[in-house]
């Protein structure tokens, strides 16, 4: 028998392996969501590396580092809801396939909407808004999921992490009726709402497992530097018996603010070695822009948002860049990673996985 002794050591070794800071030069998701790209191709933008030589954007971008695509995807979007004809199951599949032809991992990001889906708008698809019993809704989230996952299949496409709703913090699939159906929203501000979360997003993830067993499924919250904002649902659905195996995290930093350093990058980090201890799950940073990506402060909250947590929260898979392509206020969007002439900014140096963190001052 060994000692007390030695297992006590063998014991303290493995707790601070896991505690530590993550091992360099791991292999790390530098992602990109460029949802917008066809659009803005259908309208004649092009991207130039910089040399000025016109590139393809996915070949751009991987040149750049990007090794990672996400794609949001809407339920039917030229309803009069929607935002349409983008982002839905065939739009959806060219993209991937552009990407994953490319060597990209291939993330897709489900609004179960027929237009965006975030904490300020959970809109139920048109088609299904009548639905008037749960299971009937668990049933079409589940039978969304595995008909676009099995289109991507069917191209050839692998996909690695299927993210089961967007920026969910404060639920998903809310109707806009007055009538009876508003009692199946998935509000997790309310005991019955969360019920009725778990029993489509449990669905939902179980199609997406049907279709592609070895994928992981994601749980998306928004504001990941703020835990009061998060934390509360996250605990309901764990409680509750949610499925998942990833959760992800939007964060945005607003660099105008005083401290904005510690408040936004500081508080992130912490917060995802927080979550991984709670919850002992992989955690992901699903969502990051910056608005004026040509200053220093832009491309250093960047930056060391992707370094630290890479380096020091162990269990991060990856950062996703959203709409990096984008520049010129594309749709209103000020936080995109191209400068005016349609070239890549500094700022996705930081997707390289060549990069460290930056001093306070530019030197």
């Amino acid at each position: 028998m060994k000692s007390s002794k030695f297992l006590i050591a063998c014991a303290l070794a493995v707790s601070l392996a896991g505690c530590g800071d993550a091992p360099k030069n791991r292999p790390y998701i530098y992602g990109a969501d460029s949802g917008w790209l066809t659009e803005m191709e259908a309208k004649g933008i092009k991207f130039y590396d910089n040399d000025g030589k016109e590139r393809e954007c996915y070949d751009l971008m991987k040149s750049i580092g990007f090794n990672a695509a996400r794609f949001r995807v809407w339920v039917q979007p030229t309803n009069k809801n929607g935002y349409g004809p983008w982002c839905d199951k065939a739009d959806v599949v060219a993209k991937a396939k552009r990407a994953y032809d490319l060597g990209y991992k291939i993330m897709i990001d489900f609004h179960y909407s027929d237009n965006w889906a975030d904490p300020g708008q959970q809109r139920k698809p048109e088609a299904w808004d009548s639905i008037a019993d749960v299971n009937a809704l668990a049933a079409a989230a589940a039978e969304h999921t595995k008909d676009v996952l099995t289109g991507l299949k069917n191209a050839g496409i692998d996909v690695e992490w299927v993210q089961i709703g967007n920026e969910t913090t404060n639920g998903m699939l809310k109707t806009q009726s007055n009538r009876s159906e508003a009692a199946l929203n998935c509000d997790l501000l309310t005991d019955s709402g969360t019920a009725n979360y778990i029993v489509v997003h449990n669905a939902a993830q179980k199609a997406a497992k049907d279709v592609f067993p070895s994928c992981k499924t994601i749980i998306h919250f928004d504001r990941g530097h703020e835990w009061h904002n998060f934390s509360w649902g996250l605990e309901k659905l764990v409680k509750g018996g949610a499925v998942y195996d990833i959760f992800g995290l939007s964060i945005y930093p607003d660099i105008t603010e005083k401290d904005w350093y510690a408040k936004n990058v500081d508080s992130l980090v912490a917060n995802l070695n927080k979550l991984v201890e709670v919850y002992g799950k992989d955690v992901m940073v699903c969502e990051v822009g910056c608005a004026w990506p040509d200053t220093y402060d832009a491309r250093r909250a960047v930056n060391d948002i992707v370094v630290r947590t890479r380096d020091e929260v162990p269990r991060c898979l990856g950062v996703f860049y959203w709409e990096p392509q984008c520049f010129d206020g594309w749709n209103g969007y000020k936080m995109g990673g191209f400068l005016t002439n349609g070239r890549p900014s500094k700022l996705l140096d930081a997707f390289s996985g060549k990069t460290q963190r930056l001093p306070e001052k530019e030197q």
